[in-house]
């Protein structure tokens, strides 16, 4: 089983999403991708977000 990790950023202005432009055929997303073996899912959340937003998030479980 492959597991996944997807972080759903909100602010008072929305839900954070966004496109990949060398994949335009991709729909728009939220951060997010594969845990990693060994990886925690809130580990990989966090690194995920990072990863792909340059942010740090603030993270509630």
């Amino acid at each position: 089983m492959i597991e996944k990790a997807m972080v759903y950023g909100t602010t008072s202005r929305g839900l954070l999403v966004f496109d990949e432009p060398d994949f335009p055929e991709i729909p728009i997303q939220v951060p997010g991708g594969t845990v990693e073996a060994g990886e925690q899912v809130i580990d990989a959340a966090r690194r995920e977000f990072g990863e792909e937003t340059e942010q740090s998030p603030a993270l509630r479980n």
